[in-house]
């Protein structure tokens, strides 16, 4: 899925003979032979060795990737969903993460994650990536500091907590709704326009 930006990490780490030297780069999950192909010619046109793509892989040898990594990119764009599990699971497994600046991961604590501007992202990874490779003990502290937030934030007690006034509020408003939807389709078999003065 190109849209998680893997090519544009290919890129951030050939661009630096830093990078090139320090980094492995593990991409796990499901990919056609098509695009493993792309990858890895992307790969080789920057002098990047250390590319490693899994497929997809079962639930242990996921659990085992993550063990592994030294940080966890989580990029999207454009963004496509509402949430980032992928984002979520990262932070708490104490990892740190670098995530895309916009939609879900923009609203994620600007200390607890790394965030990366899509409009400029190639130069932006390659900063990010410089800084956390360089910097083992802010891998370590910010990777802790989000494992402890999310497990905090993302916890069924948080969800339930954001999930009830909700879901109260809906059932509060249910009749006004019901009515509002009663009338509008009364309005439109009158074939009455929504800037009528008989609809307002």
């Amino acid at each position: 899925n190109q849209n998680k930006r893997v090519e544009s990490v290919i890129r951030a780490v050939g661009s630096s003979d830093v990078l090139r030297e320090h980094c492995r780069y593990h991409v796990v999950g499901l990919v056609t032979d098509q695009e493993r192909e792309r990858l890895k010619a992307v790969a080789r046109a920057v002098s990047f060795q250390k590319l490693r793509i899994t497929g997809e892989v079962s639930d242990r040898v996921l659990r085992a990737e993550i063990e592994a990594a030294g940080l966890i990119c989580c990029l999207r764009w454009p963004v496509l969903a509402g949430g980032s599990v992928s984002a979520v699971e990262a932070m708490l497994s104490g990892r740190p993460v670098i995530v895309t600046d916009a939609g879900f991961a923009r609203d994620l604590p600007d200390d607890l994650v790394f965030k990366v501007d899509p409009q400029r992202e190639v130069g932006a990874l390659t900063s990010q990536l410089t800084r956390l490779v360089s910097d083992p003990a802010l891998r370590v502290a910010v990777g802790a500091q989000a494992a402890a937030w999310a497990k905090g934030a993302f916890s069924v007690d948080a969800y339930v907590a954001r999930l009830v006034p909700l879901l109260e509020e809906v059932a509060r408003l249910r009749p006004t709704l019901s009515a509002a939807a009663h009338f509008g389709h009364l309005f439109a078999d009158l074939g009455l326009l929504p800037d009528d003065p008989a609809v307002e």
